[in-house]
């Protein structure tokens, strides 16, 4: 899988934070709003044909970063490299085609829209190595199964 380089974070960009609170101070609010609408305009750029992705991946790459954190990785499937690529092509492939009623919002959209594809994906690959049994293990059920037919 190619590896994307993380690009540059624009100036201003809000960052998550650790610390989960009810309300945003106008402060915040403000810097969400102008975030939003870059992202808006990059997003309408990109559906243009504009070599924009990098942007657009750069304005959300730390709110990404904090949530391939809290994903759980399931190995052999994904590491947290690989975790960061996939959400990136879900970002692009959510950029060309989620509806666009405005900026409001749309960064959330998105990432959500982003997160949801591999967040199912994970939860399969958990229900999978789940029910998956180790050689060694049925090897143990198969001996125990022949010592108590004898």
């Amino acid at each position: 899988m190619p590896t994307v380089e993380d690009p540059e974070v624009a100036a201003g960009a809000p960052r998550p934070s650790r610390v989960r609170r009810r309300h945003l101070s106008p402060r915040e609010l403000a810097g969400f709003q102008r975030q939003d609408q870059r992202l808006f305009e990059l997003v309408l750029r990109y559906r243009a044909g504009e070599d924009v992705a990098g942007l657009i991946v750069g304005e959300l790459m730390p709110a990404f970063r904090a949530k391939v954190r809290r994903m759980s990785v399931q190995r052999p499937l994904y590491c947290g490299e690989d975790m960061r690529q996939e959400l990136v092509l879900e970002l692009l492939r959510m950029a060309r085609s989620t509806p666009l009623r405005g900026p409001e919002f749309l960064s959330r959209r998105l990432k959500l829209a982003a997160t949801k594809p591999l967040a199912r994906r994970l939860r399969r690959e958990w229900a999978r190595q789940q029910a998956q049994v180790s050689l060694e293990k049925l090897q143990e059920e198969e001996d125990n199964d022949e010592e108590d037919c004898e």
